[in-house]
């Protein structure tokens, strides 16, 4: 089997998983195609031939960062071909926000997930900035990319953020901008510390326009990912196979793009 990495994986606790996740339909007005839940999502990703998952979950009040930065720990135990990131949240003294990115390391986790609309905080702000700067090498930072309902995510504030942290490795989600695919690459595209990653962006796009994308944002650093549970991992392996690519364009997509940004190797 050909080693696949899907880097956009939300995964939440039993007990608020169908809570999150209706909130999230709700608030995109899509249905969702999974539950949230980590055993739903082990069974589909193994039904799409999918290797290697990067998990994360978002904080949406600063007490629950050190609680989901534990669960994604747990999730990936002793789970071959699972790396999670943890969070910070923005309201979080900046004490403890720097005692979080400390831990990130001896729990196990490969950086941090931010999604700026729903923390209230722009991607340009002094505070994502410091966190940005403060990782590790090797540690990467996940944002979530473009809103049409707010700007707090806009690629604009994404090429100032990765501008002032040109060390720290950034994945702008979604091609670089939800429903703003066009000014994400004009404005991206020239950021080589910068990746997307094409969650939430193949549903919407043409397949000759997603491609075009792609290759215009520079196809060594598009990762794939599939935003689980809002798409099915199999319908989003099938819309990437669908793409006009040459197939070893669409291997470096699946693989060793974001084999070699997450520092991954294939499962022997």
């Amino acid at each position: 089997m050909e080693p696949i990495l899907d880097c956009h994986v939300h995964i939440f606790p039993d007990r608020i998983a169908a809570k999150a996740v209706q909130s999230i339909g709700r608030y995109y007005d899509l249905p969702m195609a999974g539950t949230g839940l980590l055993a739903d999502m082990l069974a589909a990703r193994q039904a799409a031939g999918i290797t290697h998952c990067v998990l994360f979950a978002t904080a949406t009040r600063p007490d629950q960062v050190l609680s989901i930065n534990r669960f994604m720990a747990d999730c990936c135990s002793n789970r071959p071909g699972l790396t999670a990131l943890g969070t910070v949240h923005p309201g979080m003294h900046e004490k403890d926000a720097d005692e979080a990115l400390d831990q990130l390391e001896a729990l196990g986790l490969s950086g941090i997930k931010l999604h700026p609309d729903f923390q209230n905080v722009a991607a340009d702000d002094p505070f994502v900035i410091r966190m940005a700067r403060r990782l590790r090498p090797g540690q990467v930072l996940l944002l979530h990319a473009g809103d049409p309902n707010s700007d707090l995510s806009h690629p604009a504030r994404i090429r100032r953020l990765a501008e002032a942290c040109s060390g720290t490795a950034i994945v702008a989600a979604h091609l670089g901008g939800y429903s703003l695919w066009r000014q994400a690459v004009r404005l991206l595209a020239g950021c080589p510390n910068v990746w997307g990653d094409t969650s939430s962006s193949l549903p919407f796009l043409e397949a000759d326009e997603a491609a075009d994308i792609m290759r215009d944002f520079g196809l060594k650093r598009v990762l794939f990912g599939t935003d689980y549970p809002m798409w099915s991992p199999n319908g989003e392996i099938r819309r990437l196979n669908s793409l006009p690519l040459a197939e070893t364009e669409k291997q470096a997509v699946l693989w060793s793009n974001g084999a070699r940004l997450f520092q991954l190797e294939p499962i022997a």
